[in-house]
């Protein structure tokens, strides 16, 4: 890939929990990544390899313990309250469950408009931004927009979330196993909108994922987490054909170290 910008960057960044040396749990340890816009970064690893952790740190949820976090090129952390609030009016999350992320009494028009209440596009552009993001997910807004979130099935409401995550042009999509709570046969659907999300805007996709062939069809490159710790990173192509890491093999089902030994 050539040259660019980085939407987010983090540098040797660490996260522990705990005051007392005896009980501190090391969530994440020296972490470094960067991801351009235009660009699907798979993180991959096993329950509690920090996913989590990392996800709510390049969203600016969490603050890690020792290292830097920036967001086109300025430290998150050095910004004013309100540099803070407008940077993250351009940073998205898609959670895994359609059902618990849409607000039950808004309709859907109103859910894909509300990150635009914080945005700086001015008020009288919503409308054709909301009408955008609706045709992207490839919703007919004139059949869905007055709907309700229980009036839809799992693929839609995800579909909605994800209008909600685009809408007025964000630089930061963080993708939180977007696909684990669907249905088999509606999840083909989802992988193809994201691919094609990233190829109409300008934004950088941070994608956490236990399955593998989500992120084999839609990464550009993958990095895998073994407690805490980047274990392999690179090209998504070379890392699943050529594993090194142990556990990059062990999650891919290739024979390991301790299985030849057996």
């Amino acid at each position: 890939m050539s040259a660019c910008e980085p939407v987010l960057e983090l540098v040797s960044v660490s996260r522990s929990f705990g005051r007392k040396r005896d009980d501190r749990v090391e969530a994440m340890v020296e972490v470094s990544l960067s991801l351009c816009p235009g660009e699907i970064l798979a993180v991959i690893g096993p329950s509690g390899s920090g996913k989590t952790t990392l996800a709510n740190i390049c969203l600016g949820l969490d603050r890690p313990s020792s290292g830097s976090v920036r967001w086109r090129g300025s430290d998150v952390h050095a910004m004013s309250r309100r540099g803070m609030q407008l940077a993250k009016s351009e940073n998205r999350l898609v959670t895994q469950d359609p059902f618990g992320a849409l607000h039950p009494g808004m309709t859907i028009r109103r859910i894909v408009e509300e990150p635009l209440r914080v945005s700086k596009i001015p008020r009288e552009g919503w409308s054709s931004a909301v009408d955008l993001a609706f045709t992207q997910v490839g919703l007919d807004q004139s059949i869905y927009r007055d709907l309700f979130p229980h009036q839809l099935s799992g693929g839609q409401r995800q579909r909605v979330a994800i209008a909600r995550a685009t809408v007025g042009g964000p630089k930061l999509i963080v993708a939180d196993e977007p696909t684990s709570m669907l249905d088999v046969s509606v999840r083909a659907g989802i992988t193809v909108l994201l691919n094609e999300i990233r190829q109409q805007l300008p934004v950088g996709i941070l994608l956490i994922t236990h399955d593998l062939g989500l992120a084999r069809y839609v990464a550009d490159r993958v990095i895998v987490l073994e407690k805490g710790r980047v274990v392999e990173s690179g090209a998504i192509k070379q890392v699943f054909s050529c594993p090194q890491a142990q556990m990059t093999k062990a999650l891919l089902g290739r024979p390991t170290t301790s299985d030849k030994a057996m």
